[in-house]
C-alpha cells in the first residue's frame, strides 16, 4: 500500500466519521483488504465478512471466492478485542470503501463466524440497522459478555423487526462454546429467526480444511485441540457456501 494511499485514507476517515485514532489506524492496517474484489465487477454490491478471533482471510479462502462468484465485493474486516468497538468499526470501513472507490453502493451484507458472527448481529441489530440487507451468521459465540443471550438482563439486543434477513447457523461447539450462548439460544430471545443445525460438525467447519503455507496458525492449534474436526465438517462448508449461492446471487 503505497503512503499516498495511507495518508488519503488517514485524512478521508477523519473527514467522513470523526473517527478516533485508534480506528483510523485499525482500518489503514485492514486497506489491503481493498484487493480482495472480484475481477471485472461493478462495485456495488458488497459483503463484510467478520472471521473468528485470530483467523485470516487464507481461512475462509474457497468462502470468499464463492462470494466473488456472486459478484460480491468482499471487505475482510480483522478482528479485535472489544466487541463494540469492533461492531462500530464495521459502519466504518464500509463508508470508507465506498468513499475511496466511488461506488454506488447504499447497503451491505455481512458474513460472520463465532466471533464475527456474534458481531455480523450487533451491527444488524444496534449499530448500522438501516443499511444491512442480508446477515449469515456462522455458528455465533454470543459470549464474554453476551449481547442476545444474557439471562439476567433486560438490554440484550433484539434481531426482531429489523430490516435485515437474518440467518444463523449452529454447530457442535466444542469445549470452549457455550450452548446457553449459540445460535438456538439467540433464537429463544428471538423466535422466528431462522437457524440451521450442522450436524456432526466442529466450531471451525466453517474454515477451509487445509488452508495452505498463509493459513492462520491459532486455526491449527484449534483443530489439533479445541476443535477437532468431525465427520460433518465438509457437508457444513457446502452448506454455508450454498447458502451464499442462495441468498447473495445476482
Amino acid at each position: 500500500i503505497s503512503k499516498a494511499l495511507i495518508f488519503v485514507l488517514y485524512i478521508s476517515l477523519i473527514d467522513l466519521c470523526a473517527a478516533s485514532e485508534e480506528i483510523v489506524e485499525t482500518i489503514k492496517r485492514q486497506s489491503r483488504l481493498l484487493e480482495l474484489q472480484p475481477n471485472n465487477k461493478t462495485i456495488s454490491n458488497i459483503t463484510i465478512f467478520l472471521p473468528g478471533r485470530n483467523l485470516n482471510d487464507y481461512d475462509y479462502k474457497s468462502t470468499i471466492n464463492v462470494l466473488h462468484e456472486q459478484g460480491q465485493t468482499v471487505l475482510f474486516i480483522d478482528t479485535i478485542i472489544d466487541d463494540i468497538d469492533y461492531a462500530r468499526r464495521v459502519p466504518i470501513a464500509f463508508d470508507y470503501y465506498v468513499q475511496q472507490t466511488k461506488s454506488s453502493a447504499t447497503s451491505y451484507n455481512i458474513i460472520g463466524h463465532s466471533f464475527g458472527a456474534k458481531i455480523a448481529l450487533m451491527v444488524a441489530a444496534k449499530f448500522d440497522k438501516e443499511r444491512i440487507g442480508i446477515v449469515i451468521s456462522l455458528d455465533p459465540n454470543d459470549d464474554n459478555p453476551p449481547r442476545f443471550t444474557d439471562k439476567t438482563s433486560s438490554k440484550n439486543l433484539s434481531l426482531l423487526n429489523i430490516p435485515a434477513t437474518i440467518f444463523l447457523t449452529v454447530t457442535d461447539g466444542g469445549p470452549t462454546i457455550s450452548s446457553d450462548h449459540q445460535a438456538l439460544a439467540i433464537v429463544k430471545f428471538n423466535p422466528g429467526i431462522s437457524v440451521y443445525k450442522d450436524e456432526d460438525s466442529s466450531h471451525v467447519c466453517y474454515c477451509d480444511p487445509d488452508p495452505g503455507r498463509q493459513g492462520s496458525l491459532p486455526l491449527k492449534i484449534f483443530r489439533a485441540t479445541l476443535f477437532r474436526p468431525k465427520s460433518g465438517d465438509a457437508a457444513s462448508l457446502q452448506h454455508a457456501q450454498e447458502m451464499i449461492v442462495e441468498h447473495l446471487s445476482l
